[in-house]
């Protein structure tokens, strides 16, 4: 009794100001460090949300283009398993490069302000027009093009301004796109299909009216070599008997009787567990999907439609366009998040931000799965094609030098070549054509330009008055006093032209037929008999 109350005393007596005292050194040495703690929180969230701002000022956006004949002629021939996966093999060997050749961004300045090697691939209607784009940093824009063009040789890259597909008065949907399972298990790839993948994509927004606009956004990047462990870790598991379940925990489920310990005399020992077939298949996918090089994605899909009703009904269509790639018991498929946010989802699509919340793991065949470039038969309508096929300046193209004058410039997959002509070509014939607004006139302009900037003597014939008037723009200041003006319409200093004049005698035979010649192609040659020209030839050496 005495030792309860004595406890009892003890535990209801309060501290004393000496024993605070005593502990508050330690309390303030806490309160500092989650003070610190709390500022360099705030200090690194600024400077992300600072290098987030940035968003696309860092950035270029390439429009990626195909010639449609081409792909005509290769469509002519038929399609096949073995063709079509051919075509999309090539994306393949293009993300191979991008996930094995460039090693995942680490270190204290990955860690502070986040990883600068993110790249978008992105599927987008707008205008009724289905349009392939890839914005890179502007320091890996000539590595990618490099490798999009040793993949695809007859593709045209252009640097465009970043589209837009929100409308002031549409209704912004959006959604990520997740793994069901651990993201080292398989999806069905390019490889199981019979058809073009890209197809069930495309045709899910190639429809929408042209008020509105959609977008399948990939953000990819670089994996790092861990990714691989934790797939090659369950396909083991399964191996030793284990189920996809038990192998993703690592350790085998137990019995009753195995868990009390209880085991009867006449029982036999447990039997290994044999996988089924498709069980095999799965570990085989595990290991064939460890075996190539890896790229960690951030999927988003994007809609702008008019109203409500017409915004759900895209995003549901783009939704369900994943469900081809899905392996439902024995691999991965993909099951859609809807942010909590949606003004984070549309801010991270603008600028092309890694979400790490949503983060995949696709490999190279993986990814050209679900973004290539059209093949021969990729069946959408409002697809953008490429009218003309691209081709590089000739390597034997004449320089700036000896008098040549500048035609324009050739631009093939970012490099630009100016193209020169040279003074002996410019002394035969050559005939412009090209419909109202092509630039035959811009051209003429230039080139009259050049040859007044170098101080060659020009003569100008313009029946509209339009390329005069830019010509005598450009006049320089020391040739103002060489230029000779000839303007029919102006009747307030007109400007006579004697059609007869010669300088000798010589000359007034010459005169006169040109004359003749004028009036028979003025006239129908059956009103000139040979009377009428004998003695128009008469009158006119008269004069």
């Amino acid at each position: 009794m005495l030792q309860t109350f004595l406890a009892t005393e003890e535990l209801n007596t309060l501290p004393s100001a000496s024993d605070l005292d005593a502990f508050m050194p330690y309390l303030v040495t806490i309160g500092v460090a989650m003070g610190i703690v709390l500022v360099l929180v705030i200090v690194l969230n600024v400077i992300r949300a600072k290098r987030k701002a940035q968003g696309n000022f860092d950035h270029v956006t390439l429009l990626i283009s195909l010639p449609k004949f081409k792909r005509a002629e290769d469509a002519a021939e038929g399609s096949t398993k073995e063709k079509v996966q051919e075509a999309i093999a090539a994306a393949e060997n293009f993300f191979a490069a991008v996930g094995g050749g460039m090693k995942a961004q680490h270190g204290f300045g990955t860690w502070l302000s986040g990883r600068t090697d993110e790249m978008a691939f992105e599927i987008v209607a707008q205008k009724k027009t289905v349009s392939l784009y890839v914005t890179v940093p502007k320091p890996l824009k000539s590595f990618i093009e490099q490798q999009l063009s040793a993949a695809y040789h007859d593709a045209y890259f252009e640097e465009v301004e970043d589209y837009n597909i929100f409308s002031p008065t549409g209704v912004i949907l959006g959604a990520y796109i997740d793994f069901k399972r651990e993201p080292v298990f398989p999806i069905k790839s390019f490889r199981q299909h019979e058809k073009d993948t890209l197809n069930g994509l495309t045709n899910a927004i190639s429809k929408i009216p042209d008020d509105e606009g959609a977008a399948f956004q990939f953000v990819v990047r670089s994996a790092p070599d861990a990714w691989r462990n934790q797939g090659i870790r369950i396909a083991r598991n399964m191996q030793s008997g284990m189920s996809i379940e038990e192998a993703i925990k690592g350790k085998k489920s137990q019995g009753i009787a195995q868990l009390s310990g209880i085991q009867k005399k006449n029982e036999e020992p447990e039997k290994e567990r044999k996988l089924s077939p498709l069980e095999d298949q799965t570990v085989k996918g595990l290991e064939e999907k460890a075996s190539k090089a890896g790229m960690e994605v951030c999927v988003r899909l994007v809609v702008s439609g008019k109203d409500a009703h017409a915004a759900e009904t895209t995003l549901a269509s783009m939704m369900a366009a994943f469900a081809q790639f899905n392996i439902y018991e024995y691999g991965n498929s993909f099951v859609k998040a809807i942010p909590r946010s949606k003004n984070g989802l549309v801010q991270g699509f603008i600028r092309r931000t890694f979400d790490e919340g949503h983060r995949l793991i696709l490999n190279a065949e993986e990814m050209a799965t679900v973004w290539h470039l059209p093949t021969p038969w990729t069946e959408t309508p409002n697809m953008h094609w490429l009218s003309a096929r691209k081709a590089p300046a000739p390597p034997n193209v004449p320089g700036p030098h000896n008098g040549q004058i500048e035609l324009g410039f050739n631009d093939y997959r970012g490099v630009r070549t100016p193209i020169w002509m040279k003074q002996a070509d410019r002394q035969r014939h050559m005939y412009i054509m090209g419909k109202s607004g092509a630039g035959k006139s811009e051209l003429i302009g230039s080139l009259a330009i050049q040859d007044i900037v170098a101080g060659r003597g020009v003569a100008v014939v313009d029946p509209h008055g339009d390329l005069i008037d830019r010509i005598l723009a450009n006049i320089p200041r020391e040739r103002v006093d060489d230029v000779i003006y000839f303007c029919p319409a102006d009747t307030d200093r007109p400007m006579g032209l004697n059609m007869l004049e010669s300088k000798d005698p010589a000359m007034k035979d010459f005169a006169v037929q040109e004359m003749i010649s004028i009036f028979y192609k003025l006239f129908p040659p059956e009103m000139i008999g040979p009377m009428f020209e004998h003695n128009m030839r008469n009158f006119m050496l008269t004069l």
